[in-house]
């Protein structure tokens, strides 16, 4: 099936659009929004990171990493802890009643990727992944980080 450059990024901006809908519902569903959500999922993957750190992996302004945190404090999932021996350096963590929540998203999202990449050959896949890969580094994001 002969496809053009723009059907093919038409397609994969769809996809990506399709897979941040299905994950944004399962996060409404569990009472947080998108960003709350993708923001707990990254610290369940990696606790104690600095709001810059955050925010970079993220791809989100500082500010908004910020709010984000503030929210995820009033709602009892993270709190900031500073640095032992920085003080101004304040690190993000998990509440206890915030770990299932992450590892109930990062089951939803492997179990989306299973959904996605069923009956996709492996040399398909490795293919697709080294297009993905250039396609990054000619927007000058280098490579996915998620």
């Amino acid at each position: 099936m002969a496809s053009t450059p723009s059907e093919f990024v038409e397609r994969l901006v769809a996809a990506a659009r399709l897979m941040s809908m299905r994950f944004d519902t399962h996060a409404q569903d569990m009472g947080l929004t998108l960003s709350r959500a993708r923001l707990l999922v990254r610290l369940g993957r990696e606790d104690g990171q600095t709001q810059t750190q955050l925010a970079q992996r993220l791809g989100i302004a500082s500010s908004s990493v910020v709010a984000l945190v503030d929210g995820l404090e009033r709602a009892g999932f993270a709190e900031r802890r500073a640095e032992e021996g920085d003080r101004r350096t304040r690190r993000v963590f998990l509440t206890d009643r915030a770990r299932d929540r992450a590892a109930d998203l990062e089951s939803f999202l492997s179990s989306t990727h299973d959904d996605l990449l069923k009956n996709i050959p492996a040399g398909d896949l490795a293919t697709a992944n080294a297009v993905l890969e250039r396609l990054l580094a000619n927007l000058g994001n280098g490579s996915a980080d998620d």
